[in-house]
């Protein structure tokens, strides 16, 4: 998906993920401004203010949206809960060489709206998350 910047701050009830496949992309995020540059990931709690303030131009990126009940279901990661909760955006420290790949079939999966491949979906991703 290419990335927009946003007329304004919004909220949702998700966790979301963000995948930067090109370019960088800066938000505005509960009052600060943090930049997420081509090749990383990152993920915060959507109930914090967000915008897309600006971007290079032709950025694209992979959203995917973790409801609460996956999120809150992820064992042994009460610190990790907290920090998102608190409002903080994490950002992955370690990219995997197929995570590109990995996050853009998880997109197209869940976008199928097979019951049994979003049960995969987030199977993997909540093991990629620990």
């Amino acid at each position: 998906m290419t990335v927009h910047k946003m007329a304004g701050p919004h909220m949702h009830s998700q966790i979301e993920l963000n995948f930067v496949l090109s370019g960088a992309m800066t938000y505005w995020f509960d009052g600060r401004e943090l930049t997420v540059d081509e090749g990383r990931l990152c993920l915060f709690w959507g109930m914090i203010p967000h915008q897309v303030i600006d971007r290079r131009e032709g950025t694209q990126f992979i959203c995917l949206y973790v409801p609460m009940s996956v999120f809150l279901g992820l064992a042994n990661l009460n610190r990790f809960r907290d920090a998102v909760f608190r409002g903080a955006m994490i950002e992955a420290l370690e990219i995997r060489s197929y995570d590109r790949d990995i996050f853009a079939r998880w997109r197209q999966e869940l976008l199928a709206g097979d019951p049994d491949l979003m049960e995969i979906v987030r199977n993997e991703l909540t093991a990629r998350v620990l």
